[in-house]
């Protein structure tokens, strides 16, 4: 998180991006948690995965 807002501060990445890229690595975060320790969150990891590509 930090390194998102460090991104927009420094002008490298719009306002408007900052919450889909945050939402992306919410779901990779959730996707590895379920790889390596719980199979339930997969699904979850995966469907916010494909939520942010609308």
């Amino acid at each position: 998180m930090v390194l998102i807002y460090m991104l927009l501060n420094a002008g490298n990445i719009p306002r408007a991006t900052t919450g889909m890229v945050t939402l992306l690595l919410f779901a990779l975060v959730t996707f590895l948690y379920g790889v390596h320790l719980d199979r339930r969150f997969l699904g979850v990891g995966i469907f916010l995965g494909l939520a942010t590509w609308s």
